[in-house]
């Protein structure tokens, strides 16, 4: 098995800021608190699978090991919260395309790539809203919120770091 940690520490804020939103806009329940860990450990997985992806020649089948294991306890965890509402699958499900646009500009080596950045803040961006929708058991303003705060923080700190930092 390998495990390549993330070393971006906007990647850091992106897995952990939006569900804070989320309780914060709807409230809090234990629920949550396996939907966050499960969250993290499926951002391990996707990140050794992108991994993966884009060293696709080097055949390091450890990656997709480590993405198998932290994929299965997350799916361990969040057996619990899609208990307490089944609906939430519906949020992974739109999350999915999202991801395959950040698996193509892995395989290209083009993650800087304002497309990728925007896919991945909506990925992001909806986990704050599932966090929220957990309490609520509806698409009601605190959800809206958690995904739009998020959303558009995140996306003006991608144009500051392309803009400012980065040129």
């Amino acid at each position: 098995m390998k495990f390549k940690k993330q070393n971006q520490h906007g990647a850091w804020a992106m897995v952990f800021m939006p569900p804070i939103i989320g309780i914060l806009a709807n409230g809090f329940n234990i629920s949550q608190v396996l939907f966050i860990i499960g969250w993290l450990l499926i951002f391990f997985s996707a990140d050794q699978v992108l991994f993966f992806i884009k060293t696709l020649r080097r055949k390091q089948y450890g990656y997709i090991k480590s993405a198998i294991l932290f994929a299965s306890i997350a799916a361990i965890l969040f057996i619990y919260p899609l208990i307490v509402d089944y609906r939430i699958i519906y949020f992974f499900l739109l999350m999915i395309p999202f991801g395959f646009i950040n698996a193509y500009f892995s395989k290209k080596k083009d993650e800087r790539n304002i497309l990728n950045d925007v896919s991945a803040i909506i990925i992001f961006s909806m986990a704050g809203a599932t966090v929220s929708f957990l309490n609520a058991h509806e698409i009601n303003f605190g959800v809206l919120f958690a995904f739009v705060v998020s959303f558009l923080y995140f996306m003006g700190v991608t144009f500051v770091v392309k803009t400012v930092i980065r040129e």
